[in-house]
């Protein structure tokens, strides 16, 4: 049983490995619980109807609500004792939370933490997390984490419980985010589409979120535009999350609207085709697990401008594969950062080639097969007592 906030978040970061899970187990029943809606809105990625999968949609809620996380809570707790999983497998704190809250006895949990929020929040948000994330470690059977800051912090008290991936975080899919697949035609036809002549383009995509550094993006390029007129595009690949802020104000929103050199795609699952004809990619984001919008970035040979933080600075390497800006609370400070990378950059083309050629010498690191084998990997492992499992 997997349970994950929402299908759209299944669909993006597990439908791939699901898939793997039915050629490995064969006789598998595999159980799904989460939320209806799509906080990332794009087609299904694959389909399962051919396959003995099912859906349980219940009304995960993605910000604290005690009365919710209960009701939640104790739907879960329901379907856990009508199906009886081998094995209950939670993501994400928003899933995992709920899971365990009314967590049955007898039944191995598991819970993968795709970036704490203990170690990269601050005042009572830090205090909430603390609680929340400290109270899943405690009932949980393995605490899976993706980038070595979570696993010092946690193995501290739960080590014998503590398990990181060994592959870059989830990876991402390498057929699809490959630069060779865009030739210089199609990038022509994209760039003409988009209104983009011989401007450099600069990317951001995901969630339009303050923590992902979404605002610093906007107003590193509004002020870079303003010193290089029409000398950059921005393009903005992705949409507002209903639950979190943007970090802008509506008359900045309205502003980049309007902007003649930003253009807001939406979520798309064509992320490839607008990171093929981009020249620099800018994550300032302080709060990550391993980012997979960097590894596809990567995979596409883009210099990534990154926050030196956790999550980035595990994936990016400094003046290697692209650049590392020190995080500050005083958002001006990386602005200046970003830009003088950028300017950088532009001045040392050996160097901007450099970083290309490394992103793309490391492609195969970034693989999700990676993440998907190691998963595999556990699963069997657990299962290996187990007669009930025939393994492929």
């Amino acid at each position: 049983m997997f349970i994950i906030s929402d299908v759209g978040s299944f669909n993006i970061f597990l439908s791939e490995l699901s898939l793997s899970i039915f050629e490995h187990f064969p006789d598998i029943e595999l159980h799904i619980i989460c939320s209806a809606e799509k906080t990332i809105d794009i087609p299904n990625l694959y389909s399962f109807n051919h396959l003995n999968i099912h859906f349980h949609y219940l009304g995960i809620p993605r910000s604290l609500r005690i009365k919710h996380e209960l009701q939640v809570a104790w739907q879960i707790r329901r379907l856990v004792a009508d199906i009886k999983p081998d094995l209950v497998h939670a993501h994400f704190t928003t899933g995992i939370f709920p899971t365990i809250l009314f967590r049955k006895m007898g039944i191995p949990y598991w819970g993968t933490f795709h970036g704490l929020g203990l170690n990269s929040s601050s005042g009572w948000k830090k205090g909430l997390f603390y609680f929340l994330e400290n109270h899943c470690f405690q009932k949980l059977d393995k605490i899976i984490l993706l980038n070595q800051p979570d696993v010092k912090i946690v193995q501290t008290v739960y080590k014998n419980k503590v398990y990181k991936h060994q592959s870059l975080g989830l990876g991402c899919n390498l057929e699809k985010f490959n630069p060779h697949n865009f030739s210089e035609n199609i990038r022509v036809t994209l760039r003409q589409a988009l209104g983009i002549q011989q401007q450099k383009v600069i990317a951001f995509t995901g969630r339009f979120v303050a923590f992902k550094g979404f605002h610093i993006v906007v107003k590193t390029f509004l002020q870079l535009a303003q010193s290089y007129p029409q000398q950059f595009k921005l393009l903005l690949i992705g949409g507002l999350d209903p639950v979190h802020s943007s970090g802008l104000s509506t008359s900045q929103w309205t502003y980049i609207e309007q902007h003649p050199d930003i253009t807001i795609t939406g979520f798309t699952s064509k992320v490839e085709e607008y990171l093929s004809i981009s020249d620099y990619f800018v994550f300032p984001s302080k709060k990550e697990g391993i980012p997979v919008c960097v590894l596809e970035a990567l995979a596409m040979g883009i210099p990534v401008i990154a926050s030196d933080s956790r999550g980035n600075n595990e994936v990016i390497e400094h003046l290697h594969n692209g650049v590392l800006i020190p995080p500050s609370p005083d958002h001006e400070e990386e602005i200046v950062g970003i830009i003088q990378s950028i300017e950088l950059l532009e001045k040392n083309t050996q160097l901007y080639q450099a970083l290309k050629s490394q992103a793309l010498a490391s492609r195969s690191t970034y693989s999700r097969e990676n993440f998907i084998n190691d998963s595999i990997a556990i699963y069997k492992n657990s299962f290996c007592e187990s007669s009930k499992f025939q393994f492929h």
